[in-house]
């Protein structure tokens, strides 16, 4: 057979001629392209197509609905097409943005040399991974208030304290320029493992530690309590870091994780110092560390330890030595005393007790009294320690009248 014919369904759409060895099918180009046009067309209109069209168009339209959404857009605007947003790329340009916030104190390309300790005297050092709260080391808590500075390629391991006059010695790592002095006698630095040594933007704290008069109570790291004031403090977060002399001169450096909201014969803007470790200073006793835990940064261990501490006073507002206060007894919590917590009113009980001296109530010869008792019966409570001295004087003054 030298011709033969093709069919698309029954229509004829081309004929074989096997005479010609390459391209011997001659298609009937017109009716191919009418034949199939009309079975395009068909598949087209069909409606499970146009119920597959309707439904990306909802799509479409829903996801154009939550990019407006999350953009903010208002009503009025309208976003009229959608190009698909790569999301590795949106991630990328995310981190680049925190890294940005995260290093917004970094200089790549610094104006100067920057100092190192051999320029600077360093009077005393804490390491970053000393805990300062039972939760948080001294690095995170830099970290928290963004007081830890960011330089490229520099680790700082320590926290050092100088002399404030010896900062214009120091590079300001924000301006590149010489670091402002601080009125007050210390301030504080940052150390890094190469020994690049750059200060520390913390704020003075004005209304404490520059005032010799300023009285606030501290906690050594034995877990003694001391009545001292500080040479030098400072803002961090809503708590102070402080820098005093110790017995022998050595530097020593305090935290408070916050101030006194004042109320309750509490002033307001005071500080409950508890000792941190040093180099000198690196055995800190348990209760002590607890004093300013994670739990207890708000009123209760500040401003009802204030308080606590407060009742150890005597009329000039100072610490009454004999009582010999401890960490336990500022610590804010009452089922942890050292001793009975006694809130006196020595005045009337020397009215009470006939005790007068130059025509006022004799308040040394009450408090004797009271004392004297309160060792003997330590357990017991403040009411019953003045029934037993009112017991004991009635019974003397008897005693005086029948020898009469």
């Amino acid at each position: 057979m030298k011709h033969g014919k093709y069919y698309l369904d029954t229509l004829e759409i081309g004929t074989l001629n096997k005479k010609i060895i390459d391209n011997n099918i001659l298609f009937k180009e017109r009716k191919v392209e009418e034949e199939l046009g009309k079975q395009i067309r068909d598949v087209v209109m069909s409606i499970d197509l146009r119920k597959k069209e309707i439904s990306l168009i909802k799509e479409n339209e829903k996801e154009k609905d939550l990019i407006e959404k999350a953009l903010g857009l208002e009503p009025e605007y309208e976003i009229t097409s959608i190009a698909t947003i790569s999301l590795r790329e949106k991630l990328i340009e995310e981190q680049k943005k925190k890294t940005k916030k995260e290093n917004k104190n970094i200089l790549i390309n610094l104006p100067k040399k920057l100092n190192t300790t051999k320029d600077v005297n360093i009077k005393q050092e804490m390491k970053m991974n000393s805990k300062v709260t039972d939760m948080k080391t001294l690095e995170q808590i830099l970290k928290d208030n963004e007081k830890l500075p960011q330089i490229k390629n520099k680790k700082f391991i320590k926290m050092g304290i100088i002399e404030s006059d010896h900062r214009d010695n120091l590079l300001d790592t924000k301006t590149g320029e010489k670091a402002k002095v601080n009125t007050t006698r210390y301030s504080f630095v940052a150390i890094a493992n190469d020994g690049t040594v750059v200060p520390l933007d913390l704020k003075q704290d004005h209304q404490e530690g520059n005032n010799p008069n300023e009285i606030n109570y501290q906690v050594n790291q034995k877990g003694e309590v001391e009545q001292d004031d500080v040479t030098s403090r400072f803002k961090i977060g809503s708590g102070t870091f402080a820098v005093k002399k110790g017995d022998y001169g050595e530097i020593e450096v305090y935290h408070s994780p916050r101030k006194t909201i004042g109320g309750n014969g509490v002033e307001g803007n005071k500080s409950l110092d508890r000792q941190l470790e040093t180099d000198n200073v690196w055995i800190m006793k348990k209760e002590v560390r607890d004093l300013a835990a994670k739990y207890k940064t708000g009123y209760r261990s500040v401003e009802e330890g204030y308080q606590e501490a407060k009742m150890h006073e005597n009329e000039k507002g100072e610490i009454i030595q004999s009582d010999k206060m401890r960490v336990e007894d500022i610590d804010g919590i009452e089922n942890t005393k050292s001793h009975i917590h006694d809130n006196v009113n020595y005045e009337d009980l020397a009215i009470k007790w006939g005790y007068y001296k130059e025509g006022k109530p004799n308040l040394e010869k009450a408090k004797q009294l009271y004392g004297e008792k309160r060792k003997e019966n330590p357990k017991a409570e403040e009411k019953e320690i003045i029934e037993m001295v009112t017991e004991e004087l009635e019974e003397q003054i008897w005693h005086e009248r029948e020898g009469r």
